[in-house]
């Protein structure tokens, strides 16, 4: 693994950083949400849409597009530098789910190759798989094999405003999938509240109304593309909570730098600087963990180990980093007009979204009790 960033990435980094800019990243922490009991503003609507519209225009879904499709093969080397940054500015967006899709239906074969051009035309994808708030994506929930039953699905992030829903279900016969457009009569969305004022929605699926989609493929034929995209949106996400983290760290010692106390700056004293200084080697550390995810992935190694450990730590990484922001701002990191409060809210949904660290390190055990030959980096983080 090469610990410098490739060409490619130092150019991926560069074209997207005009628009996750010091100057603009706050305006995107505050468009991110929607205020508790009430719908996006205007303003802040129309302001998402132009978001979404310039990362489309950059390249941002093409990322995980195959060639043919009109994608830039930039594997996971490339996704997690788009997700850090979008992390750091707290951006919430389709595109992590839509790249989830992208490579299920890149695994589905032929089966697939009509989503894939439907993501390529700019469609927007949420995935549809829990129906509780225990649940993983490595198991979806049950669904009726002759889909004739109403299914309801939990946590799916801004289904009012994707094209698709990638509707993932367990039958007798095995995993069964589908994409289904979100304005479908079938359909019925329903907003969560949530402590981080994100965008998650139940939804209900009813048959009986008059569905209309694509099915990909035969119940029982996509396990093994389920598992291969589950691995990778595992490590693109473990990317979006290093950038978090790395943000709330870039707030906090902003802060420290300004804060005066004693006719001094607070980042000084030696107890903050030192909280300062673990932060940011525990950020480095799970970003290390995360590009060697992805490089083993785009290597053609098996990365679920890698993935597992990566998302854990980075979801430990992310709490911390925020809770530290909150603590060091004081009073002022639990008011509203504060960006501290904004990362911890959103690291306390974001590191557990995909299953929390605990869960994962559990996971990661039974992989290498099954796997014993396994390369593992770390499964906890040291303490003194």
């Amino acid at each position: 693994m090469r610990f410098a960033p490739s060409d490619r990435q130092r150019e991926i980094r560069q074209r997207f950083e005009r628009l996750f800019t010091d100057e603009l990243a706050p305006a995107i922490r505050r468009t991110g949400g929607r205020q508790v009991g009430g719908p996006l503003t205007e303003q802040d609507a129309r302001a998402r849409r132009l978001m979404w519209e310039a990362m489309v225009d950059l390249g941002a879904v093409r990322l995980g597009l195959p060639a043919a499709h009109g994608g830039e093969e930039a594997g996971l080397s490339g996704a997690v530098v788009l997700a850090e940054l979008a992390g750091a500015a707290l951006y919430q967006s389709p595109l992590l789910d839509t790249l989830f899709a992208a490579d299920l239906l890149r695994g589905a074969g032929p089966a697939g190759a009509r989503g894939l051009d439907r993501i390529a035309e700019g469609a927007t994808v949420a995935v549809a798989a829990r129906d509780r708030g225990d649940r993983t994506l490595t198991e979806p929930a049950p669904m009726p094999a002759d889909g004739t039953v109403a299914v309801t699905r939990r946590y799916v992030p801004f289904a009012a405003d994707v094209d698709l829903l990638l509707l993932a279900g367990t039958t007798p016969s095995g995993l069964r999938c589908g994409l289904i457009p979100r304005d479908d009569a079938a359909v019925t969305a329903t907003r969560h509240e949530d402590i981080a004022e994100g965008d998650l929605y139940t939804v209900d699926f009813d048959p009986v109304v008059g569905a209309t989609g694509d099915w990909i493929g035969t119940p029982g034929a996509l396990e093994d593309a389920w598992a291969a995209a589950v691995s990778a949106a595992r490590i693109r996400h473990a990317a979006y909570l290093v950038g978090l983290a790395q943000g709330a760290l870039d707030l906090t010692v902003s802060y420290a730098r300004e804060r005066r106390q004693f006719g001094q700056p607070i980042g000084r004293f030696q107890s903050l600087a030192f909280r300062l200084a673990t932060a940011a080697t525990d950020v480095e550390a799970a970003r290390l963990l995360t590009h060697h995810a992805a490089w083993l992935a785009d290597s053609g190694g098996d990365a679920t180990m890698s993935g597992l450990e990566a998302v854990a730590t980075a979801g430990d990484t992310a709490r911390r980093a925020a809770a530290e922001a909150v603590q060091i701002h004081g009073a002022v990191g639990m008011t509203d007009d504060c960006d501290a409060q904004l990362f911890y809210r959103r690291a306390a949904i974001d590191a557990a979204f995909l299953g929390s660290p605990a869960r994962h390190r559990r996971e990661a055990a039974r992989f290498l009790r099954e796997q014993p030959s396994a390369p593992a980096i770390c499964l906890h983080r040291a303490t003194a």
